[in-house]
């Protein structure tokens, strides 16, 4: 019977060789067809090396209905499998359009993630297509940019994508960098903000070699003139 030969050659595979995610997908795909899925996420999903949740069980058996060019890419450790799932969730249209900046530009792992938080925040919010959303002008321009090596594009583009998405916020960085710059801080010393200006304080980065260049540096910090302007840049000044 099928059944059988299905049972036969999954051990016998799985006693020479490990399967990759596409494949995991199409044998989950297949043993449901025999098996209740309860019996799939108790005892074949651990069999398979897979965490026993509905999600990933779900996840797998959309691989087979991708687009071939995205499977291959996970099959070849270009896409993570967190990184399709998210796909998965995108129309076909939008889903291409994120896949071919994956293709021509080279994102890490984290970086799909990132970018296709933004790309989908961004859509939400301005009530625009994903495929709007990345074909405007800069992040174009930055993708053709011949001047900027692959990673200083990835990194632009996010940048440019996380502008879009939190504008107010970008806003007030560059205003604090601003100020911070204004000051000509003594070498060696940073000023932090708290992330997205939400936390209540700054934090202040002071190296130095012993006592005397310590003092030096906390008498110098002191009689800097426009001290008092450094802080949340959306409140107003006195």
């Amino acid at each position: 019977p099928a059944r059988e030969k299905l049972h036969v050659n999954l051990y016998d595979n799985l006693a020479t060789r490990e399967f990759n995610e596409v494949e995991k997908g199409m044998i989950l795909e297949a043993l449901l067809r025999y098996h209740p899925r309860a019996e799939i996420l108790g005892f074949f999903m651990p069999l398979l090396d897979l965490p026993a949740h509905e999600s990933h069980l779900k996840a797998f058996l959309s691989l087979g209905g991708l687009e071939e060019e995205i499977r291959l890419a996970l099959v070849r450790k270009r896409l993570s499998l967190k990184t399709v799932q998210s796909l998965i969730e995108m129309e076909p249209e939008s889903r291409s359009v994120v896949f071919k900046w994956f293709s021509d530009l080279m994102f890490n792992f984290n970086q799909q993630l990132q970018f296709i938080s933004f790309v989908k925040d961004i859509s939400y919010a301005n009530d625009r297509p994903v495929t709007e959303v990345l074909t405007g002008g800069g992040l174009v321009a930055v993708q053709e940019n011949q001047s900027l090596n692959g990673p200083q594009k990835v990194r632009f583009v996010l940048e440019q994508l996380r502008s879009m998405r939190y504008p107010s916020v970008t806003r007030a960085e560059r205003a604090f960098d601003i100020t911070r710059k204004e000051l000509n801080l003594p070498e060696g010393v940073r000023v932090r903000h708290p992330p997205y200006f939400e936390g209540p304080g700054y934090s202040l980065e002071l190296s130095f070699r012993d006592g005397r260049e310590l003092r030096r540096k906390l008498v110098e910090l002191a009689s800097l003139k426009g001290l008092e302007l450094l802080g949340d840049p959306w409140k107003k000044r006195p």
